[in-house]
């Protein structure tokens, strides 16, 4: 029982940043994206970025390439724990929701990453559908996650579902539409 319960605790974790526990779960009219960013020859996923590009679209990126590169830069922000570029890629109300019904602010998600209560290393992204509708754009795609979590170690594939907005040419994470 103890071992199940921190199971869950560690998959509450990954849905409050992932937006998972939205009411959403399946997307309309999808569109594969056609240039994933950094993706591994062997399969269709995307792994660690360790040179984060800045992630401003140019013109030769694809709006579903610029919101891919987005989610990339938030893991990797993770990883890093590095807050300030965390703060930089979600709205100023964005909030993470716990499979449970709990809603985190920001500051109090991005604060247990900072304090060491949750630990990320690793992530890859499976398999992502972005979905663009002018200056809002959806995602949906399976992250495997290495991580250490409430002191529990394990890599996990989770269902990932985000949303953003574009904002000054960048697109960033904001709470469901």
């Amino acid at each position: 029982m103890h071992i199940q319960l921190r199971l869950v605790t560690i998959l509450i974790a990954w849905f409050w940043f992932s937006g998972c526990a939205s009411s959403d779960s399946i997307l309309k009219d999808e569109t594969p994206v056609n240039e994933p960013i950094h993706q591994n020859p062997s399969d269709d996923s995307v792994t660690t970025n360790t040179n984060q590009p800045d992630i401003t679209q140019d013109s030769n990126m694809t709006e579903e390439a610029a919101v891919l590169a987005a989610f990339e830069k938030m893991q990797q922000a993770m990883i890093d724990k590095d807050i300030d570029t965390l703060k930089s890629l979600v709205t100023e109300d964005k909030t993470f929701t716990h499979m449970s019904g709990k809603v985190q602010t920001k500051e109090e998600f991005f604060g247990e990453i900072a304090d060491g209560t949750l630990n990320y290393y690793k992530y890859e992204i499976n398999n992502p559908v972005v979905t663009v509708n002018g200056d809002r754009a959806e995602l949906t795609a399976d992250t495997t996650l290495t991580a250490k979590v409430y002191g529990m170690s394990g890599t996990w594939t989770l269902a990932t579902h985000a949303y953003f907005i574009k904002v000054n040419n960048s697109w960033i994470q904001c709470n469901p539409f």
